[in-house]
């Protein structure tokens, strides 16, 4: 891993002091862990002084001193404990093992859903939905309600029961069911259906993401 300090290296001022809370802020972590930072020996330097302004004294370090921590041996250091801080912790810490990266990824695809939801709330959801009941097709409907077509088959796909939703109304949009192509890549290119089945036959990633049993 690299140094806990690497990712905010453009935003140390080599002549600033710096104490604990300054530290945990930069990090965007606990007072904690930065103490355990200092215990673990990544932050060696930290002097007892008193800031004009700010009352009492605590540690600081100069900005010149953290700098050069950057510039450790982390091999001579013990490992950030894994029994003892979170993933989410470690992670902003700089640590990039499997578990640490597991958790970035999964938090990661968490916040990107939850973007996607906030961006197309379940009024506008509803209103999309009738537009395509009543025979409007997807591409057509989304900039009626704000959004990109893009946008809405995302959603299909991360959101099952939207997913669904939008399926059943998307039967609606079938031109002919009796035709032998309808439901195949024939159906959707050539008959220019806009239904379910022809969607599905055109684009399958468009299908909602399975839901974990």
């Amino acid at each position: 891993m690299s140094h806990p300090l690497e990712q905010a290296r453009a935003r140390i001022t080599p002549g600033a002091t710096y104490t604990v809370r300054d530290l945990a802020e930069l990090l965007g972590v606990s007072v904690q862990s930065i103490r355990a930072l200092d215990h673990a020996g990544y932050l060696p330097g930290a002097v007892w002084s008193s800031i004009p302004g700010r009352g009492g004294g605590r540690y600081t370090w100069a900005g010149q001193q953290l700098l050069a921590c950057l510039d450790m041996d982390l091999d001579e250091l013990p490992p950030l404990d894994h029994d003892r801080y979170d993933p989410s912790t470690l992670w902003r810490l700089g640590c990039a093992c499997a578990d640490c990266t597991a958790w970035h990824a999964k938090s990661t695809r968490a916040y990107r859903q939850r973007a996607r939801e906030q961006r197309f709330p379940p009024e506008q959801r509803e209103e999309l939905l009738a537009l395509v009941q009543a025979g409007t097709p997807v591409k057509a409907a989304a900039p009626l309600v704000g959004l990109t077509h893009h946008q809405v088959y995302a959603l299909a796909r991360t959101n099952a029961e939207f997913g669904r939703c939008l399926d059943t109304a998307g039967e609606a949009l079938c031109v002919s069911a009796a035709d032998s192509r309808c439901g195949t890549h024939a159906g959707y290119r050539h008959l220019t259906c806009r239904g379910t089945a022809c969607r599905k036959a055109h684009a399958p990633q468009t299908r909602p993401a399975p839901t974990s049993k």
